[in-house]
């Protein structure tokens, strides 16, 4: 039988026919559209204002003579519009007998001519631009507009403005500029209301307030800036409460910043931390491993303050392990790892404490880098140092060296950056950043002693970056003129020996007589110790007592006239002070012989001793107590008179405050003149504590005491007087100012109760 071979045949031809259209179809369409496309004549860019269109086409993969393809047009537009110069990018078909001509027709974005903020009342513009990152002359972005909004409210939320509305328009000036202005809504100050603690049983809620940064709204507020809300400082609030709990042993506990609800006025806020404890951890077995030991295992365990039963303190052993390291590093071993080892014991909640110590290797001081000097010398950063290239690595050398150079006053910042070269070397780039030393201040105002004043003080520190000073200034008021030139070369012959030189000329007026005086001293410093100089001063000054009320005391009216003094000043100085003008922790003690007359020739004759220390006492953060003394001692040489202006009165700011200026001393018995004394006793203590710590303005209270007492009359502790009283310190740009009132504890007749006082000058 004959077989059917048509449906086969059928099969077999629509097989065929699928298997080339899959196979067209699997063609590159490139290659098929190639065979069919016109050709691309030419590329052009239109649109365009500020960008050159060669570089638009620089972007551009087509190019003639290519066929005409719009898959590959597509990407050379997303290029172009990635570049982000346009705000829209469409392409341009036109047909011509030779081909086709492409087109690009770019939209540019506008360029930002100026930027305007309205709305702020508590924040100035400078506040707010100068955390921005939109400036003038930039292209409008709508993603940079996006980013500024939020730092403008990172700004706002900074300062306690949680809930500040800010929100933007462009205005269009032109085809090609526009105005962007931001409209700020602040609201009210957003303040923390109240600071809730849940699950915490070992400590009070007052005692967790005080470890954290964030703190309740006062009646102070809008002095010290208490209760502002920063969420930033809200959640490191956190890690310090967890780093409290564990330094008093409690090393499993949890806190959570969990909550922050805001009021439904939007005002207040109230904060929550919750916090599960844990167990309390004791310190149990410590030892210390470790191979080639320097030191011996008893001493090193003397440097680990906690002890077998101690409660547990995790920044106790921190700061042993870096006193450790430094024990180390301080005999050149740089890299010496401290490493503490802890087991557990659940059961008794002991940590057994393992301090394993690997000194490795000696290191040595390859090279020293000084920069961002740019005005001063690198001889004069140099000379401060307690180290030089080649030394063996010391971190109290490199610690010291870093002090030494910061108090020169000449930089705002100085920091030590060691780079490890080797196992046994490094690099030591030392980085300044220097602040102005130069200034010229003018101004007047008024004093509670010298009434309405006048000044003017031009000074250069680091004069040409030699660290040399020369100042000239001047000071006029109702009682007191006075003119001042001096020149201080701390370095002379390349050696730390200082050499100074001042003249004045001088007009003071007292209540019964005028003082007028001429003169000059020449000046020498060295370092006798580590913190210790010894100064010696030469002077010569020719003094005029004149204009002597008629009702003076006999004894002024014997000073009356032109008289020379020649006078030889010895003085040691210990100086720990951790900034010369601002203190903190440290102390200024000075003790000086003064001898005039005698061989140095001259109409005075006389000699003079003085004890003075000022001590300051970190109490709580930037908070200061200062205890500040001075006795001194003067007397005649040679049967002759201690001259008037030579005898010791106190009152005044500087000394005794609630009293007149130089009203304190020693008495004539006919006419009342204060006379003065040859010997004061001065004791003054100040607490002090910053208002506004950003623009160095303090708040001071006081207690004084002291008195002058005359020849024969011993210093008596129940003859002093004593006062009391408050003020504000301010380091400004003409100078520490001072405005304090004081209280006059036991005033006598002729005495005010209390009286304000204001100066520019130094503090004690």
């Amino acid at each position: 039988m004959k077989k059917n071979t048509a449906p086969i045949l059928l099969i077999k031809t629509v097989t065929l026919f699928f298997i080339l259209a899959a196979a067209l179809l699997l063609l590159p369409a490139q290659q098929l559209y190639a065979k069919t496309a016109p050709l691309i004549k030419a590329v052009e860019v239109s649109g365009n204002r500020r960008v050159d269109s060669s570089t638009i086409l620089g972007y551009i993969n087509v190019k003639a003579t290519d066929a005409y393809n719009p898959t590959s047009l597509h990407d050379d537009l997303k290029a172009i519009y990635n570049t982000g110069l346009f705000i829209d990018v469409e392409i341009d078909k036109k047909d011509t007998a030779d081909g086709v001509v492409i087109t690009f027709i770019v939209s540019e974005k506008p360029v930002i001519k100026s930027i305007i903020i309205i709305g702020n009342k508590d924040l100035s513009d400078d506040v707010i631009t100068k955390e921005m990152t939109l400036k003038s002359n930039q292209l409008l972005s709508v993603e940079e507009m996006a980013k500024n909004i939020k730092i403008i409210q990172k700004v706002y939320s900074d300062k306690g403005y949680y809930v500040a509305d800010i929100s933007y328009e462009i205005k269009e000036l032109d085809e090609s500029e526009v105005e962007v202005v931001f409209i700020i809504n602040e609201n009210e100050e957003v303040r923390v209301k109240n600071i809730n603690f849940i699950g915490n049983d070992v400590f009070s809620d007052d005692e967790l307030k005080k470890m954290i940064d964030s703190s309740e709204g006062t009646l102070f507020t809008s002095w010290d800036q208490s209760g502002t809300f920063k969420e930033e400082v809200y959640r490191n609030d956190q890690l310090k409460l967890v780093n409290y709990y564990k330094s008093h042993g409690y090393l499993k506990v949890e806190v959570k910043a969990s909550n922050v609800n805001l009021s439904p006025d939007k005002r207040s806020i109230y904060l929550t931390f919750v916090i599960n404890e844990g167990k309390l951890y004791r310190v149990g077995s410590i030892q210390v491993t470790g191979q080639d030991l320097l030191f011996e295992k008893d001493e090193l365990l003397k440097e680990i303050s906690l002890k077998t039963g101690d409660i547990y303190n995790a920044s106790q052993i921190y700061n042993d392990i870096i006193r450790l390291t430094g024990k180390y590093a301080n005999l050149g071993y740089a890299y010496a790892n401290v490493y503490p080892i802890t087991s557990e014991d659940k059961n008794t909640q002991r940590i057994d404490l393992s301090i394993d110590i690997n000194k490795n290797e000696l290191v040595y001081i390859n090279k020293i880098n000084i920069t961002g000097n740019k005005s001063t010398r690198d001889k004069v950063i140099r000379r401060e140092l307690k180290i030089a290239e080649g030394d063996l690595y010391s971190k109290d050398k490199i610690l010291k060296s870093r002090q030494r150079i910061f108090y020169l006053g000449y930089f705002a910042e100085v920091n030590f950056m060691p780079k490890k070269t080797g196992p046994a070397s490094m690099d030591i780039e030392i980085n300044v950043s220097e602040r102005s030393t130069g200034s010229l201040n003018m101004g007047a105002g008024y004093s509670s002693n010298d009434k309405a004043m006048a000044f003017a003080t031009l000074s250069k520190g680091n004069f040409l970056g030699l660290s040399q000073t020369i100042k000239l200034e001047a000071q006029f008021s109702s009682k007191r003129q006075i003119y001042n030139a001096s020149f201080t070369e701390p370095w002379l012959f390349g050696v730390p020996l200082s050499f100074g030189v001042n003249v004045y000329n001088s007009r003071k007026r007292y209540t019964d007589y005028l003082k007028k005086s001429t003169g000059g001293a020449v000046r020498f410093g060295y370092p006798l110790f580590e913190e210790v100089r010894g100064y010696i001063r030469y002077k010569n000054e020719i003094v005029d007592v004149t204009d002597v009320e008629e009702d003076a005391s006999t004894y002024i009216k014997e000073q009356e006239g032109l008289t020379r003094t020649s006078s030889m000043e010895f003085t040691l100085s210990r100086d720990t002070r951790d900034n010369r003008f601002d203190p903190i922790t440290g102390s200024l003690s000075t003790a000086t012989l003064e001898y005039a007359g005698g061989p140095l020739s001259g109409d005075n004759y006389y000699t003079k001793c003085q004890l003075n220390s000022s001590k300051y006492f970190n109490v709580w953060k930037d908070h200061t107590v200062m205890t500040h003394g001075r006795i001194s001692y003067a007397h005649g040489n040679e049967g002759r008179e201690l001259p008037i202006y030579e005898r010791y009165y106190l009152g005044g700011i500087n000394s005794l405050r609630g009293f007149d200026y130089a009203s304190i001393g020693p008495k004539d018995i006919e006419t009342g003149d204060v006379i003065g004394g040859d010997k004061e006793l001065l004791i003054n203590i100040e607490y002090l504590f910053p208002l506004i710590k950003e623009a160095n303005l303090k708040f001071v209270t006081f207690y004084d005491l002291g008195n002058a007492f005359g020849e024969g009359d011993p210093i008596g502790l129940t003859k002093l007087r004593q006062s009391v009283g408050y003020g504000i310190r301010w380091i400004s740009p003409m100078g520490p100012l001072r405005l304090e009132w004081g209280y006059n504890i036991d005033p006598e007749e002729d005495e005010e109760k209390s009286q304000w006082e204001f100066t520019i000058g130094t503090f004690f």
